[in-house]
């Protein structure tokens, strides 16, 4: 399945444009860099590298009054004062007219614990250089309490159309898989392999995989009377199968 594997390991690259080129020692920048090329980080998953890289954008990315990065002031200048703020300012979403409209909670909140990570581990590499009290902590994070509202079917048809036009089949194709087999971005992305999708042992099943709870089951793919479960996801699919032999039976 060319298109979506090329799709799936294009996803798992962190975007070396995220990471900025130049840190000056003692920067706030400078504690993400240091972050970076501790074994703690390295030795993590791409999707928690790229929750923390997300974080770090927003937060060394804020621009202050004086038209500066926050990313560019000294740590040593960064106090419990300038993150409480920093937080209610990231916190709430604004329209093109300056109208509130919602907050992102969760996602600030992700990005507080990753600077903090950040600063525990920077203070640990370099004794002496960074204040004791670490600013991003104790911050008092309350989780949001919204319920994540649950998309309709025709929602994404919706999405699916916007893709294919867009030209991302393979996008729409993934969202297919999210909705028939119950997976997550991490099962689609990182799990869910050519080899899974109808093997030569079990030709007519599909491996699903639950990369969270770690646990995996094989689907059947057609009834008793051999009508296809799921046609529209299985129709995709055969598609890339036919222009990839390597891919599994067709």
């Amino acid at each position: 399945m060319p298109a979506f594997d090329a799709w799936r390991s294009g996803d798992r690259a962190i975007v070396s444009t995220q990471l900025p080129i130049v840190a000056q020692i003692g920067s706030l920048d400078w504690v993400f860099a240091e972050y970076r090329a501790d074994r703690r980080y390295t030795k993590l998953d791409g999707k928690t590298k790229r929750n923390h890289e997300h974080g770090f954008k927003l937060v060394g990315g804020y621009v202050l009054k004086d038209g500066t990065r926050l990313g560019a002031r000294r740590a040593a200048l960064i106090d419990t004062s300038v993150t409480d703020a920093l937080y209610e300012a990231l916190l709430i979403v604004k329209d093109d007219d300056g109208k509130v409209i919602g907050e992102r909670r969760t996602t600030i909140n992700h990005a507080m614990k990753s600077c903090r990570r950040a600063w525990n581990d920077c203070t640990r590499r370099n004794p002496g250089k960074l204040p004791l009290v670490n600013p991003f902590a104790q911050m008092g994070l309350r989780s949001s309490d919204r319920e994540t509202p649950t998309a309709t079917y025709d929602q994404l048809q919706v999405f699916r159309a916007k893709a294919k036009e867009l030209g991302l089949p393979s996008l729409a194709t993934a969202t297919l898989i999210a909705w028939e087999w119950l997976q997550r971005e991490t099962d689609i992305f990182a799990t869910f392999d050519v080899g899974h999708y109808r093997p030569k042992d079990r030709p007519d099943m599909v491996r699903v995989i639950d990369e969270k709870t770690k646990s995996e089951s094989w689907l059947p793919l057609f009834d008793d009377a051999r009508t296809p479960l799921y046609p529209e996801l299985m129709t995709e699919l055969a598609r890339p199968i036919r222009e990839s032999a390597a891919f599994g039976p067709d």
